[in-house]
């Protein structure tokens, strides 16, 4: 793959990565359909702009949020459930990507980092890895109780919820086949210790799949950051990302830009 930021769109009928495009398939479109319907019934219906807008101006407590809010338990405990609906929108965007790399094949084990609510993690377990182990760990308990109660009402058994910190993973070496990290790496103070403990509870080869998907900040210098993230990528002795970005709206209607690095071939959905 080439060193460039590959620019990817999402249409209803397919997926433009670069110069390429790729229709969706049917199992695609069927499960994106599925998964509609599952934020419908599970969140209810997106906020509308007004209400949006009243969870923005509470949310402002964000801006320069420190390590020493994020050691404590109950900054997570207050705000996660209202953080997990103001980001639905980019969670939303992430699972299509997740669907459209068709990475879910021969997974056996996966781990979901800083999953939140965890309404996405029982969807993927539901499915998407109904013959697989999805694994969603927090560090906030009320978060991983709410994706419990979640789960056991949809009598998912395939899903287990752990309560930990990403900087210290409750799994043992190489014991992930793919981890995804979605809106959470980019809030972590010390995201070098995270990339490592990733590195070591993925497989070998074929096994050492990863997705990670966070918003760039307006001022962010695309190139920069990419390049910032492939060398932190590679310090940690991940496999050589393929780094992308998603152009978008919020809410608002204003520009949005996701950065995207995995290690899976997006026109393929293999290994790089």
């Amino acid at each position: 793959m080439t060193n460039l930021v590959l620019p990817v769109k999402l249409t209803a009928q397919g997926t433009k990565w670069g110069h390429h495009f790729i229709p969706l398939t049917p199992l695609q479109a069927s499960l994106e359909q599925t998964w509609e319907g599952f934020l419908n019934k599970t969140l209810g219906p997106e906020m509308v702009p007004e209400e949006l807008e009243a969870i923005e101006r509470a949310l402002k407590k964000f801006k320069g949020v420190t390590s020493q809010k994020l050691e404590n338990p109950y900054f997570w405990e207050s705000w996660a459930p209202t953080w997990a609906e103001y980001t639905r929108r980019n969670l939303n965007r992430g699972l299509l990507l997740l669907n459209r790399f068709s990475c879910f094949n021969s997974c056996q084990n996966l781990i979901s980092l800083g999953a939140g609510s965890c309404w996405q993690e029982v969807f993927l377990a539901q499915y998407c890895c109904f013959t697989s182990q999805v694994f969603a760990v927090d560090f906030s308990s009320h978060m991983i109780s709410r994706g419990t109660v979640l789960a056991r009402d949809r009598a998912i058994s395939n899903i287990h919820f752990l309560l930990g910190k990403v900087e210290h993973l409750p799994f043992a070496q190489k014991t992930g086949d793919l981890v995804i990290c979605l809106n959470v790496l980019d809030v972590i103070p010390d995201i070098p210790t995270v990339l490592g403990e990733i590195k070591r509870i993925l497989g070998d080869p074929p096994k050492d799949r990863y997705f990670f998907l966070f918003p760039l900040n307006p001022r962010d210098r695309l190139k920069q950051k990419a390049e910032t993230w492939r060398s932190m990528i590679r310090t940690a002795g991940l496999a050589e990302p393929v780094i992308f970005c998603l152009s978008a709206k919020n809410y608002k209607g204003q520009s949005l830009r996701l950065l995207g690095a995995t290690n899976i071939d997006p026109l393929k959905g293999q290994l790089i």
